[in-house]
């Protein structure tokens, strides 16, 4: 694994346990499911902003 690979890798847990974390203190969900649904937060993003992108520059 390559640093960039590490480091995007560390961002991304980073950020979905961030939106974890803030999505299991709104709604008072246990943590793991809170972890859970941070991750798929994460990944609709990146889904979205490709689609964006994709719609966008065509």
């Amino acid at each position: 694994m390559s640093l960039l690979d590490a480091t995007a890798s560390a961002i991304g847990e980073t950020v979905a346990y961030l939106a974890g974390r803030v999505v299991g203190r709104t709604f008072h969900l246990e943590p793991k499911k809170a972890q859970c649904i941070g991750e798929y937060i994460v990944i609709g993003v990146i889904v979205g902003a490709a689609v964006f992108v994709t719609v966008a520059y065509s």
